[in-house]
């Protein structure tokens, strides 16, 4: 049984908390690198060019999706994963490394959020990371979206990590 959803826009705020937290963490504690929270928004940020994107769902039956969609610049991922798994980047092609890693980066705060939610009474599972966007159709029901951009320390350079959220509150249909 789903507790009930009086406000999605609450739970928005709770879910982003988590995952700036989420995402600011796994960057250092995975590659010692630094990430702050450099602004956040309503809506859906489009991708851009020069992204390497991963997502991941979590949903409780027909009643609820909460899903991520994590961009993060080409540039930033080519040189995290060179410094971090040099032997790797010498035998198997950068870019699967890193879409790796943006996977491994969107199961660690899909995970952190579904914990998160799940010790509140929902019953989330989540389905395995993927690269690429989510294909963002909306079913019949509430929703929220908004989106959390990150920068990246030292050089400070802005959009080096964004992440869409969309919560759905799904009505039978």
């Amino acid at each position: 049984m789903t507790p009930p959803m009086d406000n999605l826009k609450s739970m928005n705020s709770y879910v982003s908390d988590i995952v700036g937290k989420a995402v600011m963490g796994t960057f250092d504690t995975m590659f010692g690198r630094s990430v702050t929270s450099a602004r956040t928004g309503a809506g859906i940020k489009p991708p851009q060019d020069g992204e390497i994107c991963s997502h991941v769902s979590l949903t409780q039956g027909a009643q609820l999706n909460v899903e991520f969609s994590f961009h993060f610049d080409e540039t930033l991922l080519h040189r995290i994963a060179e410094e971090t798994y040099p032997q790797q980047a010498r035998n198997m092609p950068l870019q699967m490394i890193c879409e790796d890693m943006a996977c491994a980066i969107a199961n660690v705060v899909g995970s952190r959020v579904k914990a998160f939610l799940n010790g509140r009474g929902y019953d989330l599972s989540m389905d395995i990371p993927g690269v690429g966007g989510l294909d963002g159709q909306a079913e019949a029901g509430r929703s929220e979206q908004s989106h959390l951009s990150f920068r990246c320390a030292p050089d400070g350079q802005d959009n080096a990590v964004f992440v869409n959220i969309h919560l759905q509150e799904k009505r039978a249909g």
